[in-house]
């Protein structure tokens, strides 16, 4: 049995001198099929299940989330490492001993979700915490394995930017009440939007890495953050506003629109920074982008769509 999340994470930090900042709540085990659990003993109480995973709550309330493995998954290949490759600390767990999984376990199982939007304002920071803290990915042929694995589970799916501009927001959710380009003009920290310096075709969505990476690192902030505001505007701000759509707050709105950003609506480099950065794209939010926003409708900068 071995214990992961965010209670091996304490467990890890405080070995190296460090604080996890939290207090953890629940349990994250993996077992084998042949590991037997009392829960009778643990006190612990069926919930619900799945395919290879059961969730369980303890008297106490806390809850307790168990990863069977099965042939050739990841969570196979883990244990056998707990079990063959090294000499772990324990630790009491309800009265059961648990192995508890090394720090760069824990980094390797949190970069493999973390594309993911569950839990994701979590995990996101744990993830950061732990890259920098460890640097490089010592099970990175695992971590490879299990991050098809998330894909898989909860369908990930990012959208094809080989299309143009038009084609692209024409789809179900994107904004109809106002011009977009207009928008993006409103949102920009400069004269012009960044995603102009860094299109690889004006008429297509597809971006460039080198021009990207050829910005200033306030101005890779900045590119991200345009595209945060006018995603939390039309797609929070804007329904709630003028179409009847539920209610948001801009902070609120602008997190999801990060947290999409992070997940499932960019892919590749623009993704993957806006992940390694989202702690410094947080500190930088602007409370006033949707005091911004409505000036600019009310001096007619944004028009409404015809």
């Amino acid at each position: 049995m071995l214990l992961i999340g965010s209670q091996a994470l304490r467990i890890g930090l405080e070995k190296v001198g460090k604080a996890l900042g939290r207090v953890p709540a629940d349990f994250d085990l993996f077992v084998r099929p042949t590991d037997i659990i009392p829960t009778t003993a643990m006190g612990l109480s069926y919930v619900s299940s799945t395919s290879n995973k059961t969730l369980f709550k303890a008297s106490d309330g806390k809850m307790f989330e168990v990863e069977v493995a099965t042939p050739g998954s990841s969570t196979e290949l883990y244990l056998d490492y707990a079990e063959k490759m090294a000499v772990l600390p324990q630790t009491d767990v309800y009265g059961m001993k648990a192995d508890v999984a090394p720090l760069d376990m824990l980094y390797s199982i949190k970069r493999a979700h973390r594309h993911s939007p569950r839990r994701f304002e979590r995990h996101v920071k744990d993830y950061n915490y732990l890259r920098q803290l460890c640097g490089t990915d010592s099970f990175a042929r695992i971590t490879k394995l299990r991050y098809q694995e998330t894909v898989e589970r909860e369908k990930l799916r990012t959208p094809s930017l080989n299309k143009s501009t038009m084609e692209f927001f024409d789809d179900a959710i994107s904004n109809r009440t106002f011009v977009h380009d207009q928008i993006h003009e409103v949102m920009a920290f400069g004269n012009r939007p960044l995603f102009e310096r860094i299109k690889i075709d004006p008429n297509k969505v597809t971006c460039s890495k080198e021009k990207f990476l050829a910005l200033s690192g306030e101005e890779r902030d900045h590119c991200v953050q345009e595209e945060a505001y006018v995603i939390a505007l039309e797609r929070g701000i804007i329904p709630m506003l003028f179409a009847d759509g539920p209610m948001v707050t801009p902070i609120g709105a602008y997190k999801w629109a990060l947290m999409r950003i992070c997940t499932t609506l960019c892919s590749g480099w623009f993704r993957e920074y806006a992940l390694e950065n989202y702690d410094n794209l947080m500190l930088k939010y602007n409370w006033g982008y949707t005091h911004k926003f409505l000036d600019a409708v009310e001096s007619g900068r944004i028009e409404r769509i015809k």
